[in-house]
Formats: structure tokens, sequence, C-alpha cells
């Protein structure tokens, strides 16, 4: 009896649920979806697998959205993601819907207010400071830093090269960090 009761009461919520949230339903199956997206679960199983398997299927879904006029949807469950390819488009979304999403919302609970996990009215003030110092002239001055790092990513890369596979985001990681900082340190 009490498991009848528990699948009626989560069919009913799933109902409400699904109701209340009718009309971003409607409005997202007017965007395209992706080519490996299931039904309940979404996109989910296309993002299995270690870092390069995610970022190949990232590429192939940002390859999919170039050709749905930049644009393709992509539901995780129940939470509903928008790949947008189109520059135009992207400005008008990121100057006007700022707010973190659930993940942000919980990351910032755990570390607090710093970088990029800070509320819009914190945020925005941070970054206007911030953002003389990435001025073009200023970053001018770091393009022979850049080079020398770059020519020692070239170097390492060779090293590998005959070697079979490997991966080559620990050494771009370490080259943005160098690059960043000054030293180099490759695994």
């Amino acid at each position: 009896m009490i498991v009848w009761l528990l699948f009626v009461v989560a069919v009913l919520w799933t109902i409400m649920f699904r109701f209340r949230r009718r009309r971003m339903y409607k409005l997202a199956s007017a965007i395209p979806p992706p080519s490996a997206e299931l039904p309940v679960i979404g996109v989910m199983s296309s993002l299995a697998g270690n870092t390069e398997d995610i970022m190949l299927t990232l590429q192939k879904f940002s390859y999919e959205a170039m050709g749905n006029d930049g644009i393709i949807r992509g539901w995780l469950n129940h939470i509903l993601y928008l790949l947008i390819c189109n520059p135009v488009d992207l400005e008008i979304i990121l100057k006007n819907c700022l707010e973190k999403d659930d993940l942000h919302r919980f990351i910032q609970k755990i570390i607090g207010y710093g970088g990029i996990f800070a509320p819009v009215s914190i945020w925005r003030r941070r970054r206007k400071i911030l953002v003389p110092a990435f001025s073009p002239k200023i970053v001018e001055n770091f393009v022979e830093v850049f080079s020398e790092h770059s020519e020692i990513l070239v170097h390492e890369l060779a090293n590998k090269t005959g070697k079979g596979k490997f991966s080559i985001w620990p050494y771009l990681s370490a080259y943005n960090l160098d690059s960043v900082c000054g030293k180099i340190t490759f695994f």
C-alpha cells in the first residue's frame, strides 16, 4: 500500500513539475537538439568519459550548433542548456543574463564570493577594477613571455611525437599557468 502511495505522489509531483514548466518546454522544443540527445537523460550519456572525450563531444555539439543557425539545446535530466555559437546572440545574452546557475550557487556556498562565483552586484564592481589590467597596451608587454613559453610548449610536444597517444591538457594547463606566472614546469 505504501509503495503505491509513494508511486502516486511521485507521479503527481512530476505532472505538477512539468505543468509549471510547460512554457519553457514549449519554447525549448523550437530549438533543435543535438543528435546525441536521449529521452529523459538528455545529453548526459554523451558527456561520460574523461576530459578529452567530453571536450570532443562539446566540439561536436559546437559544430552541430553552427549548422543550426548557431544554437542547439541540450537537456541534462530536467536542466535545459543552450549552446550558442553566434557572437551577436551571445553578446546580447551575456549582457542581459548575468545571474549564475545552480551549480555556480552551490560552489559559491562552498568557496565564498571569490572570482566568478560572486553575485552580479559584487562581480561587476570587481570586473570594472580588473578590466584596465588587460588592456591591449598592457597585454602587448607580455608578447615576449607568451612567445617564449610557446616555444617551450612546442619543444615539449615535439618530444612526445611518435611515442603514441598522450594527453595534451597537462601541457596546455602548464603553458597557461607559466605564461601568467613566468615559470615553466612540465610533467
